[in-house]
């Protein structure tokens, strides 16, 4: 199956973006707050590269709105499970 469009690749990629930062707060021990704020940071830092770096938008997604609400639900849900299931299991 080949992504159709830009907001196809934006939310598979913030969904492996995910596990990236799940693992990233369990190699370096980043637990409570820390941790937390590691997530929410690592999720904005990814909107910047889209935005800046990869100039997704304004050009093939019509608003910010939507380049920041696209597969939010897929970060934080897959980051969350990921980062506590893992971290429960050392």
């Amino acid at each position: 199956m080949l992504m159709r469009n830009a907001a196809e690749k934006v939310y598979w990629s913030k969904a492996v973006l995910a596990v990236v930062a799940a693992f990233v707060c369990i190699i370096f021990n980043l637990t409570d707050f820390y941790g937390l704020g590691f997530g929410i940071g690592f999720y904005f830092a990814s909107v910047l590269i889209y935005r800046y770096i990869l100039n997704i938008w304004p050009n093939k997604i019509s608003s910010l709105r939507q380049l920041y609400m696209i597969g939010v639900g897929a970060y934080f849900l897959t980051w969350i499970v990921l980062w506590s299931t893992i971290y429960n299991f050392m």
